[in-house]
């Protein structure tokens, strides 16, 4: 884990590998405060007991992992950062094609139907059409 753990100490300005010792070593000075027979839990009632035991389990499963917390919550914003930046690029090429169909649609609809055919008509002999058809009529 050396790289990962020098990028995020670089990064952030904490050491993963510090902060899992730290955490290690204020797990077990919590453990033996509340440990059965303390004196913090002999001042609790049963039903204090059972919750404290019940937090205790769950602190010590939370800060069980440092590292593979940060690695998890890394992915996370990762993954969010790249589907954010998906769905920019989704709204902004949407955008562009809704104003490009508007002004495509607006020319096709100005323009009368029997002048496009004329157009390609005229697009057909100008390209050579003329000179092809009479190529082919006179091989008849």
């Amino acid at each position: 884990m050396g790289l990962w753990n020098w990028i995020v100490t670089q990064t952030t300005g904490v050491d993963p590998a510090a902060e899992q010792a730290r955490a290690d070593a204020l797990d077990a000075q919590l453990a033996a405060m509340n440990a059965p027979g303390g004196d913090y839990w002999n001042r609790l009632s049963a039903a204090g007991q059972a919750t404290a035991a019940t937090n205790l389990a769950n602190q010590q499963a939370q800060s069980a992992d440092i590292a593979g917390q940060i690695n998890g919550a890394f992915v996370q914003g990762a993954q969010q950062g790249l589907q954010n930046e998906l769905d920019l690029v989704s709204q902004v090429s949407g955008g562009i094609n809704r104003v490009l169909d508007s002004v495509g649609l607006s020319v096709l609809k100005i323009v009368p139907w029997w002048a496009w055919i004329g157009g390609a008509i005229a697009l057909f002999l100008y390209a050579g059409g003329g000179v092809w058809l009479k190529g082919r009529m006179a091989r008849r």
